[in-house]
């Protein structure tokens, strides 16, 4: 149960994270991914429908699940959307100078001006509060951690591709409640580990301090490698923070994540 709640709590960070946007004119959004063509929807695997910094579409076919994605960034405004098999929207969280977070097909819904800033009082939420908790135990979602890391191996990490920053740091967080590690190999590696430290063997004893992923876990597909980078420290001192007395913390640590790595400077290093 504790864990359900958490997980329901990233997903409102998901949003949070999407709505912290200066104020700017709201732009077109971006087309959410198409159905794959009959004839290849039966194939397992990832499949690519876009592939451009600003855009990345496609969707991960495992175990008999459909999981369709759309991830959109042009700097003035963003969107992250997730679909099932039958093209029904399991969440879709837009930035922009009205943004909003829908999950279920809008069974709930939050909505904020960027103009009102991120805290919980000020986004209008309606609809059923049950709704995280029944997209938590949606087969798709289980898949996240798994399609972060197959576009991670084609080289579609947070640092070249940063439209799937989200994307990457939602999945990691799920796969942190969960428990669990993707691993590592040198395959997932960009040639810039060989320009800078690479944290995995924790080579200055703090727990792999500032390197993407769970605890000395490398996500190199988040930045690029299994180096420093300021986002994911920034974020590994809020959680080493979190107590009673530094309420803030926990809410950078286990609510707003994608705003505390973007607060932090992101993949720089």
């Amino acid at each position: 149960m504790a864990t359900q709640k958490r997980i329901s709590q990233l997903l409102c960070g998901l949003a949070f994270g999407l709505l912290q946007v200066a104020c700017t004119p709201q732009v077109d959004s971006p087309t959410p991914p198409q159905p794959a063509p009959a004839a290849t929807a039966a194939a397992e695997g990832l499949r690519l429908t876009a592939q451009s910094q600003d855009r990345v579409a496609g969707e991960l076919l495992q175990g008999g699940v459909t999981l369709r994605f759309a991830a959109a960034d042009n700097g003035s405004s963003g969107e992250l959307t997730l679909l099932d098999g039958a093209n029904q929207v399991l969440l879709q969280a837009q930035r922009g100078g009205e943004s909003s977070l829908s999950i279920l097909s809008g069974a709930l819904h939050m909505q904020a001006s960027s103009a009102q800033g991120l805290a919980a009082e000020q986004v209008a939420q309606s609809g059923d509060s049950t709704a995280a908790a029944r997209l938590n135990a949606r087969p798709e979602m289980k898949l996240l951690p798994t399609l972060s890391k197959l576009l991670g191996e084609r080289g579609i990490n947070g640092r070249d591709y940063p439209a799937t920053y989200p994307l990457h740091l939602l999945a990691s967080r799920i796969a942190d409640m969960a428990d669990s590690s993707l691993g590592e190999s040198q395959s997932q590696l960009s040639p810039d580990v060989l320009a800078c430290k690479d944290l995995r063997k924790d080579p200055n004893k703090n727990e792999c301090y500032g390197m993407c992923g769970r605890g000395c876990s490398c996500w190199s597909w988040v930045c690029g490698d299994c180096c420093y980078h300021r986002g994911c420290a920034y974020h590994d001192t809020q959680c080493r923070t979190c107590s009673l007395t530094h309420p803030v913390a926990c809410n950078l640590c286990y609510v707003d994540f994608v705003k505390a790595f973007a607060i932090g400077g992101g993949c720089a290093s």
